[in-house]
């Protein structure tokens, strides 16, 4: 069959690991009710459209991410249901639901540059929600882009310069317009260009080169007009209640059940509508509610006019010792000294946990001590993730290492320490009796000096997504593996021991493993080179001095290199 097709990236967990985020909630605007629903005209309906889940499938994973989504789906409720109200009326507020941040800042000034406002409408924007730091993040989707010059003075029936400012209310960094200039002058964007359109019967060099001094110009008049502008953008955040919506429902004389709250209640969750009556929800049903606005065949939508979202208890330490922020649960306790670099953290409950986000560690020694029993069996950890979306007793979040120590002993949580999108050197690693896994890296650059890890109910050190290197390693008694490489990551290790587990070494997933002065005692496996995903590959593994006394296992998409 022969046709004209566009191939369009979705926005799922593939698409999120790829960019280095870890699985969360994703939604988008609902367009049910605004092309020609039922009896009504094409967006009659458009004041009363609001917003969706797009993976409802996580949802159903448990608790954590239930709880994760209604919060996040709350809170973008109620910035739809104002720029919905606010389209009704005409505003402003109504073309943009209010969901700022730095991000969404330099997001909308590069849709503005690329004439690509068309993803800026509330029924185009797709959002990721980062439950590690609580705010959401924009995904690109149908900005029907155009690299013409910026000649366009009226955007939705205003005025330019008042709707670009409306969105961009703090100015532009001056280093993101350089970081922008940098990626859109390089060598390796042009080439991936010519690479990608070669076959085009047009000619894509002058395209491409017309396309990148459009672009640099709409830049530079953007970048203008923000200096220039006096428009004062109100900056009170409107109310609104589920009558004003109900209101205009009744106006268009649509039928919808009004949910205002979907509430945990024991086991299972009780939803209450705008009529005062209470239903029982199943999963499903809270499934179906919030990712296709129905219930048992009715178009339904969620309002939490009450806001009974039950929010997190956490303590939030802002700290100036290392440029960074610690939030920890309440059972948690602290001590430090900012003249000799030290922080320890106890664990009052072995399900507490601590998050440093955003510091700069370098010289700092770090210590856990948890409060798990190793003979406890029976503590339930629940979903791999907690309800602020982290596997961590300890975790590090986007933040730099450098000459840092660190140690855990007694984490009960999925990781004892989990580090994410960060980079740098650990010093010192130490790691004991840790329920399950004891060191987890995603999306990370971590180098190791020394690292020592004993008794972790499953992976000793496991990584994905990054690139890892260990001077030196002792790893014994684990679970299931000694170190487990995946996601397209790389590892170096210079002097490795590892005793005492069910696999000594697993690469997976276009993993690319290398190991010098390898010991391994007392294992089934001694390593392993496989595809376990799909949207992945095999697994590359190469050693040298390599002394193990087990199975090699090296599937047929891999390979083994002595």
């Amino acid at each position: 069959t022969e046709s004209v097709m566009l191939f369009q990236e979705n926005a799922t967990k593939e698409q999120l690991e790829r960019n280095l985020r870890r699985e969360s909630a994703i939604f988008e605007g609902d367009e049910e009710l605004m092309w020609s629903f039922k009896n009504f005209a094409l967006g009659e309906l458009r004041s009363l459209s609001l917003s969706r889940l797009t993976n409802p499938n996580w949802f159903l994973k448990g608790p954590s991410s239930q709880a994760i989504t209604l919060k996040a789906f709350t809170k973008l409720q109620t910035s739809y249901e104002i720029a919905a109200q606010s389209l009704f009326r005409n505003e402003l507020k109504g073309i943009f639901p209010n969901i700022s941040n730095k991000k969404f800042e330099e997001f909308a000034f590069l849709l503005f540059a690329a004439n690509a406002d068309h993803a800026l409408t509330p029924n185009n924007r797709k959002y990721y929600y980062d439950s590690i730091l609580n705010e959401f993040e924009p995904i690109y989707y149908d900005g029907n882009p155009n690299f013409d010059i910026l000649n366009n003075s009226i955007f939705w029936d205003f005025k330019r310069t008042n709707v670009i400012n409306y969105f961009i209310t703090n100015g532009i960094d001056h280093n993101f317009i350089k970081k922008i200039e940098d990626v859109i002058y390089s060598t390796e964007l042009q080439q991936e260009f010519y690479d990608r359109a070669n076959f085009l019967d047009t000619d894509i060099k002058t395209f491409y080169q017309n396309a990148i001094k459009e672009f640099s110009n709409n830049i530079k008049i953007l970048s203008r007009e923000i200096v220039q502008s006096k428009f004062k953008v109100n900056t009170s955040t409107p109310t609104t209640t589920s009558i004003e919506y109900i209101n205009r429902m009744e106006d268009f004389k649509l039928k919808q059940l009004v949910f205002t709250s979907i509430e945990k209640i024991g086991d299972g969750y009780i939803g209450s509508l705008y009529d005062g009556n209470k239903i029982k929800l199943s999963l499903e049903e809270i499934k179906k509610i919030l990712s296709r606005n129905n219930y048992k065949g009715e178009r339904a939508v969620f309002l939490d006019n009450n806001k009974k979202t039950q929010p997190i208890k956490t303590k939030q330490n802002k700290t100036n010792l290392f440029a960074g922020e610690i939030i920890t649960s309440s059972g948690i306790r602290m001590q430090y000294s900012e003249e000799d670099k030290t922080i320890s953290f106890k664990q009052t409950n072995p399900k507490d946990w601590v998050m440093i986000v955003g510091a700069d560690l370098t010289g700092w020694s770090i210590d856990l001590d948890g409060s798990w029993i190793a003979d406890n069996i029976n503590l339930e950890i629940g979903q791999r993730f907690n309800r602020q979306g982290i596997t961590g007793c300890l975790t590090i979040y986007k933040s730099y290492v450098n000459q840092t120590s660190i140690s855990v002993n007694n984490g009960g949580c999925e990781d004892s320490l989990n580090i994410i999108s960060s980079k740098g050197n650990l010093k010192n690693l130490l790691i004991k009796y840790a329920y399950a896994d004891a060191l987890d890296m995603d999306f990370s650059n971590i180098d190791i000096d020394n690292a020592i890890i004993h008794n972790a109910g499953n992976d000793c050190y496991d990584v994905s997504g990054g690139t890892y290197l260990i001077e030196n390693a002792d790893f014994d008694q684990c679970g299931d593996k000694g170190v487990s490489i995946g996601e397209g990551s790389s590892f170096k290790v210079n002097n490795l021991n590892i005793r005492n587990a069910f696999i000594g070494v697993s690469s997976k997933d276009y993993s690319y493993v290398n190991l010098t002065s390898t010991n391994i005692r007392n294992v089934k496996i001694c390593l392993e080179a496989k595809q376990k995903k799909q949207e992945f590959g095999g697994a590359f593994v190469s050693v040298k001095d390599f002394n193990c006394d087990g199975l090699i296992q090296i599937d047929k998409n891999s390979i083994f290199k002595e």
